[in-house]
């Protein structure tokens, strides 16, 4: 199952160019926080793969398609089906499918933190259809409220979705959508990537999105392009003072300086609405558990190791966070 949807990944990271910069920056920022890897209560790759995934599907307007739309339902290959679940799908579909967009590498970043610090969790993300789902629709095992339309949206990809209502059969069980967060593998359709989750974590995670929108909204929004002189969004990079010109290097430095604050956030519970938190994430039950203690002091501070460093470095020497975006 890893190879076939490692085959997915692929072709995504073929054809938008920019998730790939887009995810690696994620990735070490959420590690350096310590919500991936290595505990069992953190999230993993695949899931944020599928996260960043969903979050170019949503907006506004579509960067990835619904996988729904571009599964092919019919291969006869049987290496391509497991356990019933279908892991084909149609590269040229894709490929055309996918939306190009002028938004650059910042804005992407921006966007994301922007829509998981406001995401509703009591919703499913669901990558195969590209949209949120209710948990009602899992628990009463058939598409309910405002989850029906997409029966007819999607008639033939809705019938298969319909083996995840499914707890009869030795390999198929329901969607488990009793965990804090859910993130259904757009594939493996009973597979809730993220019911490792808990509270704490999801907490964590949408507290960081808010604190890293915040660092992004302290740097002035209006900059100066050093390639078409036009004015646009960026948060890498402070004004171009007109009084003197900043060289490449300098601006380079200045934009590594401003991406490793975020490294720099450190999170305390006492910064948490809870009232907001029990909003979003109403399967949350029972008194709130604290983050850190405030007694930590600067061990609680996020520190930059050489590792993560040298990654950056080598992102902005081979300009692949900005070049992406071009």
């Amino acid at each position: 199952m890893g190879v076939l949807n490692s085959d997915f990944i692929l072709a995504v990271t073929r054809y938008e160019p920019r998730f790939q910069p887009l995810f690696t920056t994620l990735k070490y920022l959420l590690k350096q926080q310590g919500l991936m890897g290595g505990n069992w209560d953190r999230l993993t790759s695949y899931a944020l793969t599928l996260m960043v995934i969903f979050y170019f599907q949503a907006k506004e307007t579509p960067i990835l398609p619904p996988v729904a739309k571009i599964m092919n339902l019919k291969d006869p290959d049987p290496s391509h089906s497991i356990n019933g679940w279908i892991f084909s799908f149609h590269h040229d579909k894709l490929a055309s499918l996918v939306r190009s967009t002028s938004m650059n590498l910042e804005t992407m970043l921006t966007g994301f933190f922007k829509f998981y610090s406001t995401f509703y969790y009591e919703f499913i993300i669901c990558p195969y259809f590209g949209t949120e789902l209710t948990r009602d629709t899992f628990r009463d095992r058939k598409f309910s409220g405002i989850d029906a339309k997409l029966e007819i949206s999607y008639p033939k990809p809705a019938k298969h979705f319909r083996w995840c209502f499914d707890e009869t059969g030795v390999f198929k069980r329901g969607l488990q959508v009793s965990s804090p967060l859910v993130v259904q593998d757009p594939f493996e359709l009973n597979h809730n990537v993220t019911k490792n989750v808990d509270g704490l974590t999801l907490r964590y995670f949408k507290m960081f999105c808010s604190e890293a929108l915040n660092v992004y909204s302290s740097v002035p929004s209006k900059v100066v392009s050093s390639s078409n002189n036009s004015t646009e969004s960026s948060i890498f990079c402070t004004p171009k003072r007109k009084t003197k010109k900043r060289s490449k290097n300098e601006s380079v430095h200045v934009q590594r300086k401003c991406l490793c604050e975020m490294f720099k956030i450190s999170i305390y519970d006492k910064y948490y609405d809870e009232y907001l938190d029990r909003q979003q994430i109403p399967s949350l039950q029972g008194p709130w558990p604290a983050l850190k203690a405030e007694a930590e002091g600067s061990a609680g501070k996020i520190n930059i190791n050489i590792y993560v460093v040298g990654i950056l470095n080598y992102a902005f020497n081979f300009k692949i966070l900005f070049s992406a975006g071009n």
